[in-house]
């Protein structure tokens, strides 16, 4: 089985459950309190994240491509 097909696989198996645990680990919170905010802060919560982590990867390959520079 390849790795992205492993991947796939837990992300079909645990979704949302995965998803819960990212968030609670991400804002430092528990998993009762992701169940417990409302659809749109945790929507809005999901997003942040979510771009945050693009962002960080930019600047991280940004800022290698600059150290290879020089």
């Amino acid at each position: 089985m390849g790795e992205g097909t492993r991947i796939q696989g837990f992300v079909e198996h645990w979704g949302w459950i995965y998803v819960v645990y990212q968030m609670a680990e991400f804002f430092n919170e528990s998993r009762d309190e992701q169940y417990s905010k409302s659809i749109y802060e945790f929507y809005n919560d999901l997003s942040f994240m979510k771009d945050k982590g693009r962002y960080d990867m930019e600047t991280l390959e940004k800022q290698m491509l600059e150290n290879k520079r020089g």
